[in-house]
């Protein structure tokens, strides 16, 4: 497993447990949350391990929404992941570790600025391929890729969203892991470190059973925004000091 203090995981556990109710409820966002946290509490928890864990639990969303959504959307938007992995790989490799820091907290801005713009794109060939190109970049770097797909279902109804970005994150992780590990930024230790965030993912899950009829969802979605936003400043702040 990767060496992290017993806080530090008590610290990423809480964060994806909520993050992953927060998913449940909306339809994105686990590692909106997860990811800015967890890079603070010990940037060594990002990319592989939340990736491993964000794996089994969109697996696991995806199961449950396996009645909606369209299988054609999600392999176009597969069509820019893929790159968009391979691009992200390479960024990793030619960035220091403060200006991962930095430039995961600009791209985590820029996504919070695109779900709170109002900008609204339909589901095209050209939009899907290209949200699924940004989405396999910051997936890779910083494990966040639920954002740029859910601008472009932001008229969809919450079962199609839901479904698609669950398969659209289950198998571009699968992309983001195998690219990652072909660089050698991948291994037994992430993995292993991954899985043991899982029990986190699982009561998360059930949480979400009660929320999504319990919360409001344009609440809890500004919310999500709001914390993610003053994570990645945080983030950004902590990197160039």
């Amino acid at each position: 497993m990767v060496e992290v203090s017993l806080f530090v995981f008590m610290i990423a556990s809480v964060s994806l447990a909520l993050g992953v109710t927060i998913q449940g409820t909306i339809g994105f966002g686990a590692n909106l949350i997860a990811s800015p946290i967890m890079f603070l509490a010990d940037p060594d928890l990002l990319p592989g391990p939340l990736l491993t864990a964000g794996l089994v639990m969109a697996a696991v969303f995806a199961g449950r929404e396996r009645r909606h959504g369209s299988w054609v959307e999600v392999a176009t938007i597969m069509v820019g992941r893929v790159p968009g992995a391979v691009l992200g790989v390479l960024a990793l490799g030619a960035i220091s570790v403060s200006g991962i820091g930095v430039l995961f907290g600009v791209l985590l801005l820029t996504a919070v600025g695109l779900s709170v713009s109002g900008w609204r794109v339909g589901p095209s060939r050209l939009t899907l391929a290209t949200a699924g190109l940004v989405s396999g970049f910051t997936a890779t770097v910083v494990a966040v890729g639920g954002p740029p797909v859910a601008v472009v279902y932001q008229r969809s109804s919450g079962p199609d969203v839901r479904a698609n970005m669950s398969r659209v994150l289950f198998l571009g992780t699968i992309v983001s892991l195998g690219v990652l590990a072909v660089a050698g930024r991948y291994g037994v230790a992430e993995l292993l470190t991954g899985l043991a965030l899982l029990p986190a993912g699982a009561v998360g899950f059930f949480l979400a059973r009660w929320t999504r009829n319990l919360v409001d969802v344009g609440y809890t979605r500004h919310l999500v925004l709001t914390v993610s936003a003053a994570s990645a400043i945080a983030v950004i702040v902590r990197s160039l000091i």
